[in-house]
């Protein structure tokens, strides 16, 4: 695993996030 692949993992989780954040607001 490199850093690239925790980035790419870090950046799905965050938009999942702002997706769940957007649809309760």
């Amino acid at each position: 695993m490199g850093p690239d692949f925790v980035a790419l993992f870090i950046w799905k989780y965050l938009m999942q996030i702002i997706a769940i954040y957007l649809l309760f607001y």
